[in-house]
């Protein structure tokens, strides 16, 4: 994903969170968004990892991203 949006997915799940009473649900939007931020520092430092080494990681491949 390009950095764009990657800021436009975190900006999503600030929404989410700034809207979810639920604390579970809280609690995994927050570990999606740190994952999102790490990404994200990766592609600014150009320490970002290619599509094909995020398959061993699901968390992080962009349809296991769920934003409501």
């Amino acid at each position: 994903l390009a950095s764009a949006e990657l800021e436009d997915l975190i900006g999503m799940l600030d929404l989410q969170l700034s809207d979810t009473p639920d604390d579970a649900r809280a609690s995994a939007l927050w570990r999606q968004r740190a994952l999102l931020l790490e990404e994200l520092a990766g592609l600014r430092t150009g320490a970002g990892v290619g599509f094909a080494e995020l398959q061993d990681r699901p968390g992080l491949v962009p349809s296991h991203y769920t934003i409501n």
